[in-house]
């Protein structure tokens, strides 16, 4: 679908407001059709029609600039020349401070490396700060990489926790130095004003399917609480056949 000029598609999260009458909804297509983006959709319930009693519009899209993008980089980077383009755009929440919450899984089979990034963005698109991310993800600079992400399997789901000052992110695959059927889950707590922080960080045991010789590892796709402690979790393994990948 064409709406305002931009290609809707490979949307990847959304989080919902106004009591779940709006929802924001963000485009992972990894900036192939347009600027990173997000989209402003309106719940419209139908009660007359038996076949389709809601339909979600979409109303506004708010661009992340490209130029704006280039600038957020890492705090916990050394170097400030180390720079991530924001291209991949995975999940959304909503901040206590009104603004968006989004990840960036990042990408290692680009150039310059993309990495991951948690950040927080306004609502007219402008990214105003990246909140630290683990060590652990972020990749050393070795001949043979020794840590962080693979590819680009990293901040896949996100999920508020129901005080709404706590989030878990959750990562897609594993990461180099991790064993394959790890993921890890980081809890990330608002603890001041303008300031999240990654705090604990656990092991999610995840199946492995294998078909001959090669291993196919199921990956965290999206997550959402239920309740104070629980959770849901959608995975997914890829599989590539004569045909097609399937999911």
């Amino acid at each position: 679908q064409i709406f305002k000029k931009t290609t809707i598609g490979a949307l990847s999260g959304l989080v919902s407001e106004d009591g779940g009458k709006k929802f924001w909804v963000i485009s992972g297509d990894r900036s192939k059709f347009g600027e990173p983006r997000i989209y402003e959709y309106r719940l419209q319930l139908q009660p007359k029609s038996k076949k389709q009693p809601f339909v979600m519009k979409p109303l506004r899209v708010v661009s992340l600039s490209v130029n704006q993008s280039e600038s957020a980089h890492h705090s916990t980077q050394s170097k400030p020349e180390t720079f991530s383009p924001v291209i991949d755009l995975e999940a959304i929440s909503l901040l206590p401070w009104g603004d968006f919450l989004v990840s960036n899984t990042g990408d290692l089979n680009r150039k310059p490396w993309v990495l991951p990034q948690i950040l927080d963005v306004k609502k007219d698109g402008t990214i105003l700060r990246d909140f630290p991310v683990p060590q652990a993800f972020i990749p050393d600079k070795a001949v043979k990489q020794t840590k962080g992400l693979k590819g680009h399997l990293t901040f896949e789901g996100m999920a508020a926790l129901p005080d709404g000052k706590t989030w878990l992110v959750a990562a897609e695959g594993p990461l180099v130095q991790d064993h394959p059927a790890i993921r890890r889950l980081t809890m990330y707590h608002s603890t001041e004003a303008w300031k999240l922080e990654p705090k604990e960080q656990y092991i999610y045991p995840i199946e492995t399917r294998s078909s001959g010789s090669i291993d196919f590892p199921r990956g965290i796709s999206d997550i959402v609480f239920i309740g104070p402690t629980t959770f849901l979790s959608l995975e997914r393994v890829i599989v590539i056949t004569s045909a097609g990948p399937e999911f």
